[in-house]
């Protein structure tokens, strides 16, 4: 199993790992690689609809309970946690995406307040905006003091200042200090 597994993973098959992992561990429940292996594998099968993540990590929290000093158990955390922030922030970053083209859908060529069209552009695209701003804070969780993602917050903030943005970002900000 051991050999079958490290096949899998070389060919990224996280079905097969998985498979694998769960019959090493039936056999020795001991066993970092397998739980680490699992971990990662079960992560790769996040989807929008259903976030492995947290499941991921319980495997490595088993790991870590048989070998708290394991460097590869904290590798394995930290490329989970940075994976999860980046998934979060592309996912802000294609909302964000929509939300300019629904804007510029509705408001192509001013945004001065004497076009009615400034309001329908507005409310089509606040829906967007929020989402994207939603993922951006979602990837700080995960790495708080990330340039990128906090960066990608001060952009939104930015082209949606007509969104009242100040309670959502102050109250998180100072959860930080």
């Amino acid at each position: 199993y051991i050999e079958l597994k490290r096949v899998a993973v070389e060919a990224k098959n996280h079905d097969e790992v998985i498979r694998y992992c769960n019959a090493i561990l039936e056999v020795d429940a001991t066993n970092i690689e397998a739980w680490i292996d699992k971990a990662i594998s079960t992560f790769w099968h996040t989807t929008g609809a259903n976030n492995r993540y947290d499941e991921a990590v319980e495997y490595l929290k088993k790991a870590a309970q048989i070998a708290p000093n394991d460097t590869r158990i904290k590798n394995a955390f930290e490329a989970l946690t940075d994976s999860q922030a980046w998934w979060y922030n592309k996912l802000g970053k294609d909302e964000f995406e929509r939300a300019v083209k629904v804007w510029n859908i509705y408001l192509p060529d001013s945004r001065s307040d004497a076009f009615p069209s400034l309001k329908d552009a507005k409310e089509h695209s606040q829906e967007h905006f929020s989402s994207a701003m939603n993922y951006f804070l979602i990837a700080t969780n995960y790495r708080p003091n990330d340039l990128t993602y906090l960066g990608n917050i001060a952009h939104c903030v930015k082209n949606a200042d007509w969104i009242n943005w100040y309670d959502v970002v102050y109250a998180r900000i100072k959860r930080r200090d």
